[in-house]
């Protein structure tokens, strides 16, 4: 043999190669195959009837691939199996683009909502442990209020408003921290905490 002729049955074979995978990429039904090997001489029909370098295998079992099918290389056998999986996969309610289903979401809503009405309730409890405690503060910050309120107050006759412009601030100062050492103020939303100082 020549040194042209195996350089002619390398081209061959590697045009072969090229053409088979164009086929199994291209072409899925078996018919088509056919055809296509109709054309071809009877030893490149021998040799692409027993495996090669170039056949390509099946990817779930190793046997000769039909075609590329469901996003691999698989026989027609396996082509059935991995369309089945693929569906069965497909069919699975994901999570899509991050979102969590409705569903879920209400159920994190309601466990949340849950567990944040059990630490509420843990923390008043912590704060009325000791009554007396509790009403002492109390009691010491009333009259720490009612001390703030009557600096603020400045007698005027003829029955205008005791309290003057600049001293709002002090007195209004004196109602908060006042509200802030009654146990469970501090537990309370802000929007409702903001409603029972008004």
């Amino acid at each position: 043999m020549s040194p042209n002729g195996a350089a002619n049955n390398a081209t061959i074979s590697g045009d072969s190669f090229f053409l088979s995978a164009i086929h199994s990429l291209v072409l899925s039904s078996p018919s088509d195959d056919s055809a296509s090997d109709s054309n071809h001489s009877s030893s490149d029909r021998a040799g692409s009837e027993e495996f090669s370098v170039t056949t390509l295998l099946c990817q779930v079992c190793s046997d000769k691939a039909s075609g590329f099918h469901y996003g691999v290389f698989a026989c027609e056998g396996c082509k059935i199996l991995w369309q089945t999986s693929v569906y069965v996969i497909c069919s699975c309610s994901p999570v899509r683009f991050g979102r969590v289903p409705k569903r879920e979401k209400a159920k994190m809503v309601e466990e949340m909502q849950r567990t944040s009405a059990q630490s509420q309730l843990d923390a008043l409890a912590v704060q009325f442990e000791n009554e007396a405690d509790a009403i002492e503060r109390i009691a010491a910050a009333f009259t720490l209020l009612c001390g703030t309120i009557e600096s603020c107050i400045v007698p005027l006759p003829g029955g205008r408003c005791p309290l003057q412009f600049h001293s709002y601030l002090t007195a209004i100062k004196g109602v908060v921290d006042f509200a802030n050492t009654i146990p469970g103020f501090l537990c309370l939303a802000q929007t409702d905490r903001i409603q029972l100082l008004k």
